[in-house]
């Protein structure tokens, strides 16, 4: 996992981070998803998925960190930027996060 400063606020921690994604496509339908994240930051994250959201959609994210903790988050798309062949960029902002460790004996 690469670390690099830009000119934001909060270092973004590139890598590859596994996403479940829960939450709407629209009014009446449901998003499911597992997805993979390009780099997180204390804030937010970035990541790629096959669907368009609307921009201000509310989403839950549970991201699997490098050493196995999980972040769960309740937070806001920021931005959605079209890749191509079906892909699009998603910018997320945490809003509520909970760290989740599993306690083994």
């Amino acid at each position: 996992m690469n670390t690099a400063k830009e000119n934001r606020q909060q270092t973004r921690h590139y890598g590859t981070f596994s996403v479940e994604l829960r939450g709407t496509k629209s009014a009446i339908d449901p998003l499911k998803i597992h997805t993979i994240a390009d780099n997180v930051s204390q804030g937010g994250l970035y990541l790629q998925m096959p669907y368009a959201v609307n921009i201000g959609s509310t989403l839950f994210l549970l991201i699997r960190l490098p050493n196995g903790v999980k972040l769960a988050t309740l937070g806001q798309v920021l931005r959605l930027e079209p890749k191509g062949q079906s892909l699009f960029g998603l910018a997320f902002r945490f809003r509520r996060s909970r760290l989740l460790t599993s306690l083994t004996t």
